[in-house]
C-alpha cells in the first residue's frame, strides 16, 4: 500500500461510520473525492507515510474511528491511536471468549429483561453498552444469535443515542470476522439462560 492508497482507505472509512449512504465495503473504498489532487493538497501527508507503514492500517483505522468517527488522521498515530488498535485487536482475537466473559458481568435473568424496551427507557445491554460494560463486538454477536435488533428499531424509533448505536452497529458488522464459530456461545446462553435465549 502506497501513501495515496493510505490516504484514500481513511477518507472512506470515514465517510463509511459517518455517514448513512456510503458503504466502504459495496464500494470498494473507493472515493471520488479522495483524489491524487486532493491528496496533494492535503496538510497531513506525513501521517499518511506513518500510517501505511503499520502492520494493519485498516484495523488501526477502523479501531480508532469506532472510538471517535469524527476524529481527524493524526489521531489514527501515537500511544493512545495505538492503545486503541491493540484492545481492538484482543476483542477480535478471542472474540467469543471476550463475549462470554462481558455477558456473564452483565447479563441478568430472566434472559429477555435485558433485551426488553419499557416505556421512555433504554434495554439494559444497550446502558451496559453506554456505560462501558461490553463492547460493540459484544451487541452484535448477541443480535447474530438472538436476532433483538428489530424489536429495538421499532421500539426506538426516533431515539437519538439507539439512532447513533444502531447506525455503528450496521457500520461495524462487517467488519467482524465471519469465520469465528459461536456455537460455544449459543450453548453456554441456553445453559445459562435457558431456551428462549
Amino acid at each position: 500500500m502506497n501513501t495515496f492508497e493510505c490516504y484514500r482507505m481513511f477518507m472512506a472509512l470515514k465517510m463509511h461510520f459517518t455517514t448513512a449512504s456510503y458503504d466502504y465495503f459495496k464500494y470498494g473504498g473507493k472515493l471520488k473525492s479522495a483524489t491524487p489532487q486532493a491528496f496533494e493538497r492535503h496538510k497531513q501527508k506525513y501521517v499518511f507515510q506513518k500510517l501505511q507503514k503499520l502492520k494493519d492500517p485498516e484495523g488501526h483505522i477502523v479501531a480508532n474511528l469506532l472510538r471517535n468517527e469524527k476524529a481527524w488522521v493524526g489521531e489514527m498515530i501515537g500511544t493512545e491511536a495505538d492503545k486503541c488498535y491493540n484492545e481492538y485487536r484482543k476483542r477480535r482475537d478471542s472474540l467469543v471468549y471476550t463475549v462470554k466473559q462481558e455477558l456473564q458481568a452483565v447479563l441478568r435473568s430472566p434472559f429477555d429483561s435485558n433485551l426488553r424496551v419499557a416505556d421512555n427507557e433504554h434495554p439494559h445491554l444497550l446502558r451496559a453498552y453506554i456505560r462501558g460494560d461490553i463492547s460493540l463486538e459484544c451487541l452484535i454477536i448477541l443480535d447474530v444469535l438472538c436476532h433483538y435488533i428489530p424489536h429495538w428499531e421499532r421500539k426506538l424509533k426516533g431515539d437519538i443515542m439507539w439512532d447513533t448505536i444502531g447506525n455503528r452497529m450496521r457500520k461495524f458488522k462487517p467488519f467482524l470476522p465471519d469465520n469465528v464459530d459461536l456455537e460455544p456461545l449459543r450453548i453456554w446462553l441456553r445453559e445459562e439462560y435457558g431456551p428462549e435465549s
